[in-house]
Protein backbone atom coordinates (compact mmCIF):
# COMPACT_ATOMS: atom_id res chain seq x y z
CA UNK A 1 0.00 0.00 0.00
CA UNK A 2 2.70 2.30 1.31
CA UNK A 3 4.76 1.95 -2.02
CA UNK A 4 1.36 2.24 -4.31
CA UNK A 5 1.28 5.45 -2.40
CA UNK A 6 4.59 6.31 -3.85
CA UNK A 7 4.40 5.83 -7.16
CA UNK A 8 0.92 7.18 -7.51
CA UNK A 9 2.65 10.53 -6.51
CA UNK A 10 5.45 10.63 -8.14
CA UNK A 11 4.15 8.10 -11.52
CA UNK A 12 5.87 9.01 -14.04
CA UNK A 13 6.64 12.83 -13.75
CA UNK A 14 9.62 14.47 -14.61
CA UNK A 15 8.85 17.75 -13.39
CA UNK A 16 6.98 19.21 -10.09
CA UNK A 17 6.35 22.35 -8.72
CA UNK A 18 7.03 23.09 -4.90
CA UNK A 19 5.15 26.19 -3.73
CA UNK A 20 5.37 27.94 -0.14
CA UNK A 21 2.29 28.66 0.82
CA UNK A 22 2.03 31.65 3.28
CA UNK A 23 -1.30 32.70 5.44
CA UNK A 24 -2.52 36.42 5.23
CA UNK A 25 -1.75 36.56 8.93
CA UNK A 26 1.46 35.88 8.77
CA UNK A 27 2.05 38.65 5.93
CA UNK A 28 0.46 41.41 7.94
CA UNK A 29 1.57 40.57 11.38
CA UNK A 30 5.02 39.65 10.10
CA UNK A 31 5.14 36.35 12.20
CA UNK A 32 6.21 32.94 10.80
CA UNK A 33 4.05 30.01 11.04
CA UNK A 34 4.56 26.14 10.46
CA UNK A 35 5.70 25.90 6.87
CA UNK A 36 3.49 24.52 4.29
CA UNK A 37 3.61 23.49 0.74
CA UNK A 38 1.48 22.87 -2.32
CA UNK A 39 3.35 19.94 -4.97
CA UNK A 40 1.88 20.88 -8.82
CA UNK A 41 2.53 19.18 -11.84
CA UNK A 42 3.71 20.90 -14.93
CA UNK A 43 -0.03 21.84 -16.01
CA UNK A 44 0.00 23.82 -12.56
CA UNK A 45 -2.58 20.64 -10.95
CA UNK A 46 -2.27 20.81 -7.43
CA UNK A 47 -1.28 16.92 -6.93
CA UNK A 48 -0.46 16.96 -3.36
CA UNK A 49 0.64 19.16 -0.51
CA UNK A 50 3.21 19.67 2.17
CA UNK A 51 3.24 20.83 5.94
CA UNK A 52 5.47 20.94 9.13
CA UNK A 53 4.10 19.09 11.97
CA UNK A 54 3.59 20.77 15.27
CA UNK A 55 1.64 23.37 16.49
CA UNK A 56 1.22 25.50 20.04
CA UNK A 57 4.17 27.83 22.25
CA UNK A 58 7.07 24.89 22.43
CA UNK A 59 7.32 25.29 18.81
CA UNK A 60 7.09 28.70 18.65
CA UNK A 61 9.80 29.63 20.63
CA UNK A 62 12.05 26.63 19.46
CA UNK A 63 11.13 28.70 15.70
CA UNK A 64 12.36 32.52 17.79
CA UNK A 65 15.03 30.55 19.43
CA UNK A 66 16.56 27.71 16.93
CA UNK A 67 15.44 29.22 13.53
CA UNK A 68 16.49 27.20 10.90
CA UNK A 69 18.48 24.65 13.30
CA UNK A 70 15.48 23.56 15.00
CA UNK A 71 14.29 20.05 15.05
CA UNK A 72 11.33 19.01 12.58
CA UNK A 73 8.80 16.52 11.19
CA UNK A 74 7.61 17.26 8.01
CA UNK A 75 4.33 15.22 6.17
CA UNK A 76 3.84 14.96 2.86
CA UNK A 77 0.25 14.23 1.65
CA UNK A 78 -0.59 13.36 -1.92
CA UNK A 79 -3.88 14.92 -4.04
CA UNK A 80 -6.61 12.63 -1.62
CA UNK A 81 -4.69 13.79 1.78
CA UNK A 82 -3.09 10.60 1.96
CA UNK A 83 0.14 10.54 3.79
CA UNK A 84 3.05 9.46 1.76
CA UNK A 85 6.23 10.54 3.18
CA UNK A 86 7.80 11.75 6.55
CA UNK A 87 10.96 13.92 6.66
CA UNK A 88 12.83 13.80 9.76
CA UNK A 89 15.49 16.05 10.18
CA UNK A 90 16.86 16.46 14.36
CA UNK A 91 18.22 19.78 15.80
CA UNK A 92 21.66 20.69 14.17
CA UNK A 93 24.93 22.73 15.01
CA UNK A 94 26.58 23.42 11.27
CA UNK A 95 25.58 20.56 8.55
CA UNK A 96 21.58 18.96 8.76
CA UNK A 97 20.68 15.76 7.66
CA UNK A 98 17.19 14.89 6.95
CA UNK A 99 15.86 11.03 6.97
CA UNK A 100 12.89 10.08 4.60
CA UNK A 101 10.61 6.91 5.73
CA UNK A 102 7.21 5.39 4.83
CA UNK A 103 4.00 7.09 6.33
CA UNK A 104 2.59 4.29 7.83
CA UNK A 105 5.46 1.60 8.38
CA UNK A 106 8.36 4.23 9.24
CA UNK A 107 10.55 2.49 7.16
CA UNK A 108 13.04 4.26 5.91
CA UNK A 109 13.72 5.45 2.17
CA UNK A 110 16.76 7.12 2.51
CA UNK A 111 18.70 9.98 3.90
CA UNK A 112 20.35 13.55 3.03
CA UNK A 113 23.18 14.63 4.49
CA UNK A 114 24.47 18.62 3.71
CA UNK A 115 28.41 18.68 3.37
CA UNK A 116 30.73 21.20 3.85
CA UNK A 117 31.65 23.15 1.51
CA UNK A 118 33.16 27.04 0.54
CA UNK A 119 30.41 29.45 -1.42
CA UNK A 120 28.32 26.62 -2.36
CA UNK A 121 25.81 24.26 -1.14
CA UNK A 122 26.11 20.46 -1.68
CA UNK A 123 24.44 17.05 -0.47
CA UNK A 124 24.83 13.72 -0.45
CA UNK A 125 21.97 11.78 -1.22
CA UNK A 126 21.89 8.13 0.38
CA UNK A 127 19.83 5.21 -0.16
CA UNK A 128 17.51 3.16 2.43
CA UNK A 129 21.07 1.41 3.44
CA UNK A 130 23.03 4.88 3.79
CA UNK A 131 24.92 4.18 0.49
CA UNK A 132 25.58 7.21 -1.40
CA UNK A 133 24.13 7.46 -5.03
CA UNK A 134 24.01 10.78 -5.81
CA UNK A 135 25.09 14.48 -4.68
CA UNK A 136 23.59 17.79 -4.50
CA UNK A 137 26.08 20.88 -6.10
CA UNK A 138 24.74 24.81 -5.94
CA UNK A 139 27.81 25.47 -7.90
CA UNK A 140 30.63 28.05 -7.15
CA UNK A 141 28.30 31.72 -5.92
CA UNK A 142 25.31 30.09 -7.42
CA UNK A 143 22.78 29.26 -4.56
CA UNK A 144 19.64 29.14 -6.63
CA UNK A 145 20.30 26.26 -8.99
CA UNK A 146 21.11 22.42 -7.68
CA UNK A 147 22.79 20.25 -10.36
CA UNK A 148 21.69 16.27 -9.20
CA UNK A 149 24.44 14.34 -10.41
CA UNK A 150 24.89 10.14 -9.84
CA UNK A 151 28.27 9.19 -8.08
CA UNK A 152 29.79 8.39 -11.68
CA UNK A 153 29.41 11.79 -13.04
CA UNK A 154 25.69 11.26 -14.76
CA UNK A 155 23.27 14.03 -14.63
CA UNK A 156 19.95 13.13 -12.71
CA UNK A 157 17.90 16.36 -11.84
CA UNK A 158 17.69 19.26 -11.63
CA UNK A 159 16.29 21.72 -8.30
CA UNK A 160 15.97 24.99 -8.89
CA UNK A 161 14.25 28.19 -7.16
CA UNK A 162 11.50 30.19 -9.25
CA UNK A 163 10.67 33.60 -9.12
CA UNK A 164 7.00 34.39 -10.23
CA UNK A 165 5.76 37.54 -9.89
CA UNK A 166 8.11 39.82 -8.50
CA UNK A 167 5.29 42.21 -6.22
CA UNK A 168 3.87 38.54 -4.91
CA UNK A 169 7.35 37.34 -4.15
CA UNK A 170 7.66 40.81 -2.37
CA UNK A 171 4.51 41.04 -0.09
CA UNK A 172 4.73 37.38 0.72
CA UNK A 173 8.45 36.01 0.95
CA UNK A 174 7.25 33.02 -0.85
CA UNK A 175 9.52 29.97 -2.45
CA UNK A 176 8.52 28.35 -5.23
CA UNK A 177 11.35 25.50 -6.29
CA UNK A 178 11.07 23.67 -9.55
CA UNK A 179 12.18 19.87 -9.07
CA UNK A 180 13.46 18.05 -12.86
CA UNK A 181 13.67 14.04 -12.28
CA UNK A 182 15.10 11.84 -14.73
CA UNK A 183 13.34 8.88 -16.25
CA UNK A 184 16.38 6.41 -14.58
CA UNK A 185 16.03 7.58 -11.35
CA UNK A 186 13.76 4.65 -9.43
CA UNK A 187 10.59 5.45 -7.41
CA UNK A 188 12.31 5.38 -3.74
CA UNK A 189 15.02 7.68 -5.74
CA UNK A 190 12.40 10.17 -6.17
CA UNK A 191 11.16 10.59 -3.17
CA UNK A 192 15.02 11.30 -2.18
CA UNK A 193 15.61 14.07 -4.72
CA UNK A 194 11.92 15.31 -4.19
CA UNK A 195 12.68 15.32 -0.51
CA UNK A 196 15.94 17.52 -0.82
CA UNK A 197 14.34 20.46 -2.31
CA UNK A 198 12.57 20.66 0.89
CA UNK A 199 15.62 20.22 2.87
CA UNK A 200 16.76 22.79 0.78
CA UNK A 201 14.43 25.54 1.62
CA UNK A 202 14.52 24.77 5.02
CA UNK A 203 18.08 25.23 5.79
CA UNK A 204 18.89 28.06 3.58
CA UNK A 205 15.76 30.48 2.19
CA UNK A 206 13.29 29.73 5.30
CA UNK A 207 12.81 33.54 6.73
CA UNK A 208 13.12 34.59 10.02
CA UNK A 209 11.57 38.01 10.77
CA UNK A 210 12.81 37.32 14.65
CA UNK A 211 15.89 39.34 15.82
CA UNK A 212 16.04 36.73 19.04
CA UNK A 213 18.29 33.81 18.68
CA UNK A 214 20.82 31.58 19.84
CA UNK A 215 22.61 31.24 16.36
CA UNK A 216 22.52 35.33 15.31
Amino acid sequence: MENELIKSFFGDSERLFIRQVKEWGEILIGLEGKNKYEVLDESGQRVGFIHERGSGIVQYLKRIFLKRHRPLIVDVFNKDSQKVLELRRPFYWFFSDLSIHLSESGKKVGSVDQRFSFFRKKYSLNDSYDKEFATIDSGFFNFFNFEINSIEGRKLGHIKKKWGNLLKEFFTDADTFGVDLSRELEINDKAIVFSTSIIVDLDHFENNNSKISFFD
